[in-house]
């Protein structure tokens, strides 16, 4: 190998030094951290989607969450956003998973803490005392009789509430029935007292056995000691005819205490017995019910008592759906007319039949009928119009479950002050239960929010104070029939809001929407089933931004390729589509497109090509149709080592562009700032920040924004830090 002259060592020994003093001379300021007050004095948790306005000016979603309990008619709370944590633990709640509870009242939960030990704990509450399970990212699955909790991640771990010790069950890579390792776990695993765990999981053969995949799914049990046996697995006969088929990471199974599981393939309703063992199907579609019949069975639910019953939801043929009892070979309409509509269930059935879910921001039950346990008008310890999480139900009919309370704040001066929150009364009709997305633009603020009275979604927009509704769900659509309003991204330009919709009862699906926030008129700019290409037309629609004239907006076409497309008119302008080659480098085709950002006229995107190296991808800047490339995998990178990976999120004001990007150096990634020239670092993951710990930077889209040469991003916060996010400013 040839070595480098002394002028290329002075020369690389320049580069090295100028970027050290170029990154270091970034500093970070902090603009608001998780736990932190807002005027309203709600402690915020989590933050969302930071749109900035000025430096220190930002709009974000920020969430107050708490556990809490009802028994009867009585809310009460087991912790919330800004409590202390239990000794000899310092620091506060700051958010929750879902949690569980047994018959003796027991619950059992994971959290986000803001904290100097961990920014992740599980925890048992009993007897109006918390205990700490484990500082780590596990997560809370399943509680039994004598409070034994069983946790998840990349193995089932079993914590002994007698001992106060953690066991593994089963791991990634040990050795699953059959001949075969076990891969990932699905995310619903249950335990029952006896300390035998029932759950899905993906398997690897050892050997290929007669022609067969050598990667399969299956349900399986472990019960510790005695390992773990196949209840179902993936290709092998089932009694409700055929083979089983590969079963899904959220496949719900349900267990008692005498270790029957009871699942649900497409149509069929099955319980396992380990004595034998034996599996037998208890109901599937064309069963009779009473004079009606079951059409269908929900992938939703599925529970079986400790006798042996089990419970799941059938849509029949009579029209709606029902919670059924299949019983010593009988089904049992126990729900009647009912609505038993949900987002979840928990995974049980109580010996009175009883059964709880999740529906949409609600909590229903049923006990004898299909009554609400949680309703928007209901004042719970963090107010009234609360969004809930999937709730979990005891033999008592004692629910707890995850309550949000998500609000939109501007936070200036160092302080978020409201927006919209949960309760307020936007004019023009509805009452704010919960909000979605939002964007900021020309003085503007415009949000997504579900109405508390039950009227769907509405896209309304915040100017001086004044919260104003423009449109809701079921309104006309420009293509015939209603607009739906399950929007997921949307942004400001002047008097018009940009949004992509489904659309009910039309000529299209879907289609790409503009509508005057003055007059409410809606203009389509694509419709799924509109000219793409000149051989391909739109299918559906995602994120949309706007333009100097028009908007850009991702879309799937109906060839399942996926494209980047500018509104021109009547038509859209295609920039980029995958499975046609990379701008640059005509030998290489686009494999994926990453997050995008507009300004202007400038379009801002990463692609991936079909090669899977270090050199695939590629952070391009499109400007009338002309791509020039900003920075590329294998590329150096100013922070020393090379850029690798994915180029994601990406933000954009003017000429200049701010990246996240990974690098094949010591730092996993760092955020750049490019301004017509080689992009310069500004913070590399793992530098201290100031409040203390360490910034994790963080490739999810919608954490970054840009004003001038000032980027605003949240980061994960580790390493030591007293919070669990930060929402931060740097410039060079």
């Amino acid at each position: 190998m040839r070595k480098p002259s002394c002028c290329a060592a002075t020369a690389a020994l320049f580069v090295v030094v100028v970027c050290s003093r170029l990154a270091s001379a970034a500093t970070l300021h902090l603009l608001l951290k998780s736990g932190d007050t807002a005027t309203d004095g709600s402690p915020i948790g989590t933050i969302e989607n930071p749109i900035a306005t000025a430096p220190s000016t930002v709009v974000f979603r920020g969430t107050t969450s708490a556990l809490l309990v009802k028994n009867g008619a009585t809310f009460s709370v087991i912790a919330k956003t800004g409590d202390p944590l239990p000794a000899p633990l310092s620091g506060t709640f700051n958010d929750f998973g879902d949690p569980v509870i047994n018959d003796g009242g027991a619950v059992a939960f994971d959290a986000g803490l803001n904290s100097t030990a961990a920014t992740r704990g599980a925890f048992l509450y009993e007897g109006g005392t918390l205990v700490p399970i484990t500082l780590s990212n596990l997560r809370v699955a399943d509680i039994n009789g004598h409070s034994d909790v069983l946790l998840t991640g990349k193995a089932l771990i079993l914590w002994s509430r007698s001992t106060g010790t953690l066991v593994t069950l089963v791991r990634r890579n040990a050795p699953a029935p059959g001949d075969a390792k076990f891969g990932r776990f699905g995310r619903r695993p249950v335990l029952n007292d006896a300390g035998v765990v029932a759950f899905e999981s993906q398997a690897r053969r050892n050997h290929r056995v007669r022609g067969k995949r050598r990667t399969f799914t299956g349900i399986f049990t472990d019960s510790g000691a005695a390992g773990s046996a196949v209840v179902a697995q993936e290709g092998e006969t089932s009694p409700a005819g055929g083979s089983y088929p590969r079963f899904a990471k959220d496949k719900v199974v349900s267990i008692n205490a005498a270790g029957e599981v009871a699942f649900l393939t497409f149509g069929s309703v099955l319980r396992y017995e380990p004595v034998g063992p034996s599996t037998t199907m208890v109901a599937g579609a064309g069963d009779p019910v009473g004079t009606d019949a079951v059409q269908d069975v929900s992938q939703l639910y599925v529970g079986v008592d400790s006798h042996g019953r089990v419970g799941f939801i059938g849509r029949l043929a009579g029209g709606g759906s029902a919670l059924i009892l299949a019983s010593g070979g009988t089904l049992t309409n126990l729900s009647g007319g009912g609505d038993v509509t949900a987002s979840q269930f928990a995974p049980r059935l109580t010996d009175a039949g009883h059964v709880v879910w999740q529906r949409g921001d609600d909590v229903a039950r049923f006990d004898g009928m299909v009554s609400s346990v949680l309703v928007a008008s209901d004042v719970t310890p963090i107010g009234s119009n609360v969004q809930a999480g999937v709730p979990s139900m005891n033999g008592l009919d004692v629910v707890t479950f995850r309550a949000d309370r998500r609000a939109l704040y501007l936070l200036t001066g160092g302080a978020a002050s409201l927006v919209a929150a949960p309760g307020d009364v936007v004019a023009g009709g509805g009452t704010i239960r919960g909000l979605s997305v939002h964007a900021v633009g020309d003085g503007v603020i415009a949000f997504v929010a579900r109405d508390a009275g039950g009227g769907g979604t509405f896209l309304a927009t915040a100017r001086g104070g004044n919260l104003t509704r423009v449109i809701g769900s079921g309104a006309p659509s420009p293509l015939g029939g209603t607009l739906v309003l399950d929007v997921a991204s949307l942004d400001v330009q002047r008097s018009k809001v940009f949004f992509a919709s489904s659309v009910s009862g039309g000529t299209a699906p879907s289609g790409l929407f503009r509508v005057d926030v003055s007059t409410g008129t809606v203009d389509v700019l694509a419709k799924a089933g509109g000219p793409a290409t000149a051989d391909r037309r739109f299918a559906d629609f995602g994120s949309v931004h706007t333009a100097a004239s028009g908007a850009v907006f991702r879309a799937t076409l109906d060839d399942q390729s996926e494209g980047l497309f500018l509104t021109r008119g009547a038509r859209a302008r295609a920039i980029v589509v995958t499975g046609e080659p990379v701008p640059g480098r005509r030998r290489r085709t686009v494999a994926g497109i990453g997050p995008l950002a507009v300004s202007g006229g400038r379009v801002l995107f990463s692609v991936n090509d079909n090669s899977g190296d270090n050199r695939a991808a590629r952070l391009l800047l499109w400007k009338n149709g002309r791509v020039k490339t900003l920075a590329a995998g294998g590329r150096k990178a100013a922070a020393g080592g090379r850029f690798a990976l994915e180029f994601s999120p990406v933000a954009m004001d003017g000429r200049t562009a701010a990246f996240i990007a990974g690098l094949d150096g010591t730092a996993a990634s760092g955020l750049f700032l490019s301004r017509g020239r080689k992009p310069v670092s500004l913070v590399l993951n793992g530098v201290g920040s100031p409040v203390g710990g360490t910034v994790e930077l963080s490739d999810e889209e919608g954490r970054m924004s840009l004003v001038g040469s000032t980027v605003i991003f949240l980061a994960d916060l580790v390493s030591g830090a007293d919070a669990k996010l930060g929402l931060f400013s740097v410039a060079p």
